[in-house]
């Protein structure tokens, strides 16, 4: 008797505890990004037994739509809500599918308002095909409140796995024995070979959206430069060799019908799907681990564009020309490959050599650990070939036409005629010195 009448009164006064707190308010240091654990309460749920919500799961829930309306209120742009970890994965199969079928309801709720644009998050492929589907096709919202990440699936345990993975399979690629690999293996190893320095630190001042954003001008920029504005992006699947964590794929996929983000590294690719989850359209985006480093898991004829942006140029020479094969196999007749290479500069005299140093530096055991820390290094280390247009096409050819070499107007990057028809070059101001474009057509 007593509870429903505490109930109407906590009803009555909830109004002006909000009101008190509002006004004390300093919505000048608002947040940009707000991010919530949510729980069950077992306090609550013991006050208030339910047989369908014994934990308070559900109420806890519940909420979540007013706590987005507050956030809107007082402008956060961003809200990542954190509702499943890996380790959750562990309960027994009737508390897992509670919760699930919880977070399909809340899913549900939150793209009904119209209100804000809700993204999911994390190892979509580790749910049930009607959640992971439920959550890759979530409806985008233009010109909504808050930005809400739903982040399902995640935990540094996993990215460890998968990092480990890739590291296990780059090593077994070049003929490494399982014995052999694990015993060179290290943290500092994990962290060099997946190309965690790399990617991932990205300057004290430079935020997530911001990397992404670099990402979105340059595709723009190349879109202007390498004369693909005809392009039929939005009926288009586009093959991305080297996507590393999405950098420039949640662009992409906001251009194209569908995107294959192909990648060495497992652990990549698990960081771009958040990427794109966040900041493109995650139900245009498909993912190709390249085991080997040189063929690509696709049947002929699979892409309308094959199109690859600094990636070439750290990998071996032979794998490259292979990859340059394999973009060509799987795009379709008619289609373009836009491949970005680097090629030899007078610095390089100092640079090449200097960068097969610092590999062979990696390996010595206490010196190497030290040099994996620092970005310089590996920056230095990756740049593994450098390759002119007379190499890339002495054996592709005949497979491409209306060929073209973008280069940079600083310098002369002389083109042999390899058959009757020239290979044209286009000097441009806004291409690096030391890169240069192939735009093709698949013949």
């Amino acid at each position: 008797m007593l509870r429903p009448i505490r109930n109407a009164i906590k009803s009555a006064l909830y109004p002006l505890y909000e009101w008190r707190i509002v006004k004390d308010l300093d919505f000048s240091k608002t947040p940009r990004h707000v991010g919530v654990i949510l729980d069950g309460n077992r306090r609550f749920a013991k006050e208030n037994p339910s047989p369908i919500d014994p934990k308070g799961h559900r109420r806890g829930a519940s909420k979540i739509v007013e706590f987005l309306g507050w956030c809107d209120e007082a402008q956060v742009e961003v809200v990542t809500l954190w509702l499943l970890s890996t380790e959750n994965f562990k309960r027994t199969p009737e508390e897992l599918d509670g919760l699930l079928k919880i977070i399909g309801d809340t899913v549900d709720e939150l793209c009904a308002t119209g209100k804000w644009s809700i993204k999911a998050v994390g190892a979509l492929d580790l749910l049930p095909p009607w959640l992971s589907e439920k959550l890759a096709s979530l409806p985008p919202v233009i010109n909504g409140g808050v930005e809400g990440n739903v982040a399902i699936g995640y935990g540094g345990r996993r990215e460890i796995v998968d990092a480990v993975k890739g590291y296990m399979q780059d090593k077994s690629s070049h003929g490494a024995t399982l014995e052999a690999a694990t015993n060179d293996l290290s943290a500092d190893d994990v962290v060099r070979e997946t190309g965690w320095v790399f990617n991932n630190e990205t300057g004290d001042e430079l935020t997530h959206q911001a990397f992404v954003e670099t990402g979105d001008k340059e595709v723009q920029r190349y879109i202007r430069l390498l004369q693909l504005e005809s392009f039929p992006f939005e009926t288009a699947t586009v093959l991305e060799i080297g996507s590393g964590i999405g950098r420039m794929t949640s662009s992409l996929t906001n251009r194209s019908k569908k995107v294959i983000a192909a990648d060495v590294d497992s652990a990549f690719l698990e960081r771009c799907r958040q990427t794109v989850a966040r900041f493109g359209r995650i139900d245009r985006l498909n993912t190709l681990h390249v085991v080997n480093g040189k063929t690509l898991a696709l049947g002929d004829d699979s892409v309308d564009m094959a199109f690859s942006y600094i990636t070439l140029q750290h990998c071996q020479p032979q794998d490259a020309l292979n990859l340059v094969r394999e973009a060509i196999r799987v795009t379709r007749k008619g289609g373009l490959v836009v491949l970005n290479f680097r090629t030899w500069v007078r610095s390089d005299v100092a640079l090449v050599p200097l960068g097969i140093t610092v590999r062979r530096l990696w390996k010595v055991p206490v010196l190497g650990k030290r040099l994996a820390r620092w970005r310089w290094s590996t920056r230095l280390g990756w740049q593994a070939n450098r390759l002119k247009p007379d190499t890339v096409l002495a054996n592709v050819e005949t497979d491409l036409s209306d060929i073209k070499i973008f280069h940079s107007i600083k310098r002369d990057l002389s083109v042999a005629n390899l058959r009757k028809s020239a290979v044209v070059t286009v000097p441009t101001n806004r291409i690096n010195p030391s890169h240069w474009w192939l735009v093709a057509q698949v013949s």
